[in-house]
């Protein structure tokens, strides 16, 4: 069964990598990497799109000029590797919890995981990695490296620094200082390794959107926002409620970093094996994305090896809910189910009410565990006080 189970995730990826397009994002990597080649660094002065650190945009640009020696497509130099983010992931998850069996449990989620194959075989960006290195950060820190969790999360932080969403929940699982010390020398070494070709930048211009990266809001030409709780404007406004939800779209950024802190200050009870940790990153990602308006479907791939580890509601439900979303959208917009055909977006403006009750459903369930995580650390961290 466990062949059986690894022949088919592998390859289901293969085909994705092999046999589709993928999204227009392999077409922005492939712009990125003739910019980088035609203007070296000076290029994040000229494409307000480049919002990689410049580590990423050099592996990249190594990927692509990889493809135009062989003559192997870009579409797939640029994937396999995200296929190999996925293998590690599963190698982190089967040997590195503490624990075989659940191990086994989420290593199979996720292999099996729609969400998880199409996010880094098809889709054609770096995100995958983000998950990856999260993950190699959280076993690391549960297993007394501290050092060497934070070097994972600094090379996370090279591919995009959108990994350090994880850092307040790492921190809350090294208390003591010698440790804490450790890891902020793993993190700042690593990740200034990862920042170091930004020395050759003619100027510093451009680094800004790394740094201030915000997000994507992503809507179709009627309309129809692909995520967040602006979907609900019309509903809301009905109940008079159109003033908090313009004031709320302004914020939500904010609101959204401002929970995951908190969030990690509340829960009072220590988390110091990869389970727990783990369990806490995945449950901080699905408060980001249910608080968040700014959100494009690969960024479930920073989440998809936490969810996998988390209890089986999450594990199945979950991942099954954000999965089907991403599929049925991807599905649609290329015109087919299995995704070979061009991604046309902007042809396609009005989704089909299926999808509109998938995308309803999935922001509903992570809205719902966002409020429900916060309310239960609330309730964990008044309780400490009270037993105190």
């Amino acid at each position: 069964m466990v062949v059986l189970v690894a022949l088919t995730g592998l390859a289901l990826r293969l085909w994705f990598v092999f046999a589709t397009e993928g999204t227009p994002d392999v077409a922005y990597w492939a712009g990125h990497a003739q910019g980088l080649d035609r203007l070296g660094f000076g290029y994040y002065r000229t494409s307000w799109l480049v919002n990689h650190p410049p580590s990423a945009l050099l592996a990249v640009h190594a990927l692509w000029r990889f493809a135009e020696a062989s003559g192997v497509p870009f579409r797939i130099v640029l994937r396999l590797p995200m296929l190999l983010a996925d293998v590690a992931s599963v190698l982190l998850l089967l040997r590195g919890l503490g624990d075989a069996t659940l191990g086994l449990k989420a290593a199979t989620a996720f292999w099996l995981a729609p969400l998880a194959i199409v996010l880094s075989s098809h889709h054609g960006n770096t995100d995958a990695w983000l998950g990856t290195f999260a993950l190699a950060s959280v076993v690391a820190m549960g297993r007394g490296a501290p050092l060497l969790a934070g070097v994972a999360l600094g090379a996370g932080a090279g591919v995009k620094v959108a990994i350090l969403l994880v850092l307040p929940v790492l921190l809350r699982g090294v208390p003591e200082t010698g440790p804490r010390i450790r890891f902020w020398t793993g993190l700042f070494a690593a990740s200034g390794v990862a920042f170091l070709p930004a020395l050759l930048m003619p100027d510093w211009a451009g680094l800004d959107r790394v740094f201030g990266y915000g997000g994507i809001t992503l809507r179709t030409l009627s309309g129809q926002w692909v995520w967040g709780i602006r979907s609900f404007d019309a509903s809301l406004a009905a109940i008079g409620l159109g003033p908090a939800a313009a004031l709320y779209d302004r914020l939500h950024r904010g609101i959204a970093l401002g929970a995951v802190l908190a969030f990690a200050a509340l829960d009072p009870r220590p988390a110091r094996d990869p389970v727990a940790l783990g369990r806490r990153v995945g449950a901080s990602f699905l408060i980001f994305y249910g608080l968040t308006n700014s959100l494009s479907f690969q960024y479930f791939a920073w989440s998809a090896p936490f969810l996998a580890l988390m209890p089986a509601p999450f594990r199945w439900g979950l991942m099954t809910l954000l999965g089907a979303y991403v599929w049925v959208v991807y599905a649609f917009v290329s015109e087919d189910w299995l995704l070979r055909g061009g991604w046309d977006f902007i042809g396609h403006p009005v989704w089909p009410t299926a999808i509109v009750a998938l995308r309803d459903a999935s922001i509903l369930a992570c809205l719902a565990c966002a409020i429900g995580f916060l309310a239960l650390a609330t309730r964990r961290r008044i309780a400490w006080w009270r037993a105190r």
